[in-house]
């Protein structure tokens, strides 16, 4: 199995929630990237793998990397079953934050979340917001060295970066696919800022937002 469109996707949670109830065992986990894209029917695209954001352990949003030791046990015997990789559902995504853990976190992450159930696991997939923010930031983050940017400065006008890296070309497409309104793009645009780590963000940040504008 893999990489994941939606069923296999599902088969693969619906794996890890059966092992939980056999365990006695219960886990609900919020879910990002592409798995969230492709489950809520916004991107026809796969993945290769589940990046979950937070673990939620009762009314605590727990870091997930590592996930609880039930949940570990099950992924892991899941990934043995199916001929997985062992990261196929991760929790590596949370680590930009286990310094700023959990006030760094995506404004209204637990909110509009979209929960299925797969026997004992609980899957809640992001709000379209917190995939738009999310992606801002990764672009920004992995793009600016393509961008032409000398100590903060460019000569290019906007809209003249042309993505060449292939990771960064399908975050992009993912962007797109969000197909985000100007209210998303100005409401998510002080939290990516707040994770800023280079004098390059700003104009990143401004080339993503037209890059998505021109595709309208």
């Amino acid at each position: 199995m893999g990489p994941f469109d939606s069923v296999a996707l599902e088969e693969a949670f619906q794996g890890v929630g059966e092992l939980l109830r056999e365990a006695g065992e219960t886990a609900r986990v919020i879910v990002v990237g592409g798995a969230a894209l492709i489950l809520r029917g916004i991107s026809e695209r796969t993945t290769v793998d589940a990046d979950v954001l937070v673990e939620l352990r009762q009314a605590e949003v727990v870091n997930p990397d590592p996930f609880s030791p039930a949940l570990a046990e099950a992924v892991q015997e899941v990934a043995e079953g199916y001929g997985l990789d062992p990261d196929w559902m991760n929790g590596h995504a949370a680590q930009f934050w286990k310094d700023d853990w959990p006030d760094g976190l995506p404004d209204g992450l637990l909110e509009d979340v979209e929960w299925r159930r797969y026997a004992a696991l609980e899957v809640g997939l992001a709000s379209r917001r917190t995939l738009v923010a999310m992606k801002i930031r990764a672009l920004a983050t992995q793009a600016r060295g393509e961008m032409g940017v000398v100590d903060g400065h460019t000569l290019e006008p906007a809209g003249a970066w042309i993505p060449k890296d292939q990771r960064v070309r399908r975050h992009l497409r993912d962007l797109k696919d969000l197909d985000p309104s100007e209210d998303d793009l100005e409401a998510v645009t002080p939290w990516v800022r707040t994770n800023a780590n280079s004098v390059y963000f700003e104009f990143a940040i401004r080339e993503v937002k037209h890059h998505v504008r021109a595709a309208r």
